[in-house]
This record gives structure tokens, C-alpha cells and sequence, in this order.
């Protein structure tokens, strides 16, 4: 662009540092709103002013079509000469490191994904399909302090179930397939977690 419209891009003031800065400065103080059915990323002055917190008075900026204006909905009561904040969304921290420049300790939204496929053989497309119909996913979030989802050991139970087992398969979220399997659903899921931890 400097080269094709010096008049429009003078290369003095189209540098690449001033396009990082401009970049960071959109990653890190930008929101996305839905403005007529439309998002739209824009940055909004004094809300790049506004601090996080998982438990903030107000919500996300909405766009408010009768005011023609951006509105923040509050949650709760704004106190006079206190601080608001506002909740950027359920980010790692390794999220908020990279866009916000900070981590929160001990921040509950701290997960591992896990991923498990059906295995590569003559039963992988049925699994596949099983799974899609029950609507259980292959992919899952795990995160600190919580359980073991059923979605999680229903997942395993069908992706390692033999031909037996797996016309059970729609029993698979409530119960266990049989003895045999469910030892295997747990130690798949302990090798799993043992190998990402010593990761």
C-alpha cells in the first residue's frame, strides 16, 4: 500500500512497529458486540478503561438500537466511587497472558482438553455416528475441582467397546457396557491424564 498510494500510506507513518502497536492495541482493548444482526469488533472509549473480574457488576456491551448507543447492562449495584468491572469472558490464563497482559491465580476457568476418537478400525464410522446421534462430543473440557463428566465416560465407553458391548452403545451415558469395558474406559482415562501431567 505505501508503494502503490505514498499519498494515501505514506511509509513513514505505515511502518511495521506502528502495525504491531495498532494489532496489540486491537487484540487487547477491543470488544465484539452484535449491531443489526451483524458483530462487529470496535473499540469503545472508557470501556478499554474497565478492569476484569469473573464476578463484574456489569455485563458485556450491548447495542441498544432505539438509543442508537453501545449500553453496559449492570448486574448488580454500581457503588458510588468504587471501582466497575467487567468479566472479559471464561479465559484461561494462558489467554489472558497473551491478549490482556495478566493471569489470575487460582482462576477457575483453567481447563485441559481432552480428545477421544474411535479407534482406526472397521467399527470407526458407527462409533462416530453413535456418538453424533447421542450427542456426546469427542472433545472435552476439564477443568480444576470438577468431575468426571458422563459425557467424558461415555465417549470412552463407545469409542473402546467391541462388536458386544457396542450394540449397547445407547445405554452408554447412564450405565457402564460391562465390567470389562469400563476397566478399560478408566484406564485409558488414567494413562491419558498421567501422560499429560508428566508433559
Amino acid at each position: 500500500l505505501t508503494q502503490q498510494h505514498p499519498s494515501l500510506f505514506p511509509s513513514q507513518d505505515f511502518t511495521w512497529e506502528k502495525f504491531l502497536w495498532a494489532r496489540s492495541v486491537l487484540d487487547s482493548r477491543s470488544v465484539t458486540i452484535k449491531i443489526k444482526e451483524k458483530e462487529v469488533t470496535c473499540l469503545i472509549p472508557c470501556v478499554d478503561m474497565l478492569n476484569h473480574n469473573s464476578f463484574a457488576q456489569i455485563s458485556h456491551p450491548v447495542y441498544n438500537e432505539s438509543r442508537n448507543s453501545i449500553c453496559l447492562p449492570a448486574f448488580s449495584e454500581c457503588v458510588k466511587g468504587a471501582e466497575i468491572f467487567l468479566n472479559y469472558g471464561s479465559l484461561q490464563n494462558s489467554q489472558l497472558l497473551i491478549y490482556y497482559g495478566f493471569i489470575l491465580p487460582n482462576n477457575y476457568c483453567e481447563s485441559i482438553q481432552l480428545n477421544f476418537s474411535p479407534p482406526e478400525d472397521e467399527f470407526e464410522i458407527q462409533k462416530s455416528i453413535s456418538l453424533a446421534l447421542l450427542n456426546i462430543p469427542q472433545v472435552h473440557y476439564l477443568r480444576k475441582g470438577t468431575k468426571i463428566s458422563q459425557l467424558i465416560l461415555a465417549n470412552l465407553r463407545i469409542c473402546l467397546a467391541n462388536p458386544e458391548e457396542f450394540s449397547h452403545a445407547s445405554q452408554a451415558y447412564e450405565n457402564m457396557l460391562s465390567k470389562e469395558n469400563e476397566k478399560e474406559v478408566l484406564l485409558t482415562l488414567k494413562r491419558t491424564l498421567t501422560q499429560m501431567i508428566e508433559e
